[in-house]
């Protein structure tokens, strides 16, 4: 009986912290739709997704795929990443506030040249 009360109160645990930060998530998100730093002048870069997710301890991890048909420059992550980072940390600061850090920025372009970059904060 103890073990059924104890696997019931563990799953109600992970229930109850499940979805936390889904509205700090939408409003990160949507922010970044608005806000996509500009990351090479004459160049078609188009985002296909942006999935943010928060971690109970305010971790941000945000994960950036392109569209197929950019012309994305692999050559140019580190520019890329650096451009996307300062967005999201503005959209941070301004949104969420204090507590929140920027972890993990994985930049993907799986659908136009079967390559991803992770990098962590």
């Amino acid at each position: 009986m103890k073990k059924i009360l104890f696997g019931l109160f563990g799953i109600l645990s992970t229930m109850a912290f499940a979805g936390d930060f889904d509205r700090e998530e939408a409003i990160l998100t949507s922010e970044l739709y608005k806000n996509f730093p500009v990351l090479e002048q004459n160049k078609r870069i188009n985002v296909e997704e942006i999935e943010v997710d928060i971690e109970h301890d305010k971790a941000v991890e945000v994960d950036v795929e392109f569209a197929v048909g950019s012309e994305v420059n692999t050559a140019n992550y580190d520019e890329y990443a650096k451009k996307i980072s300062n967005e999201i940390n503005k959209a941070i600061s301004s949104n969420l506030g204090n507590g929140y850090k920027l972890i993990k920025l994985e930049l993907d372009t799986s659908g136009i040249k079967n390559d991803k970059r992770t990098y962590r904060y």
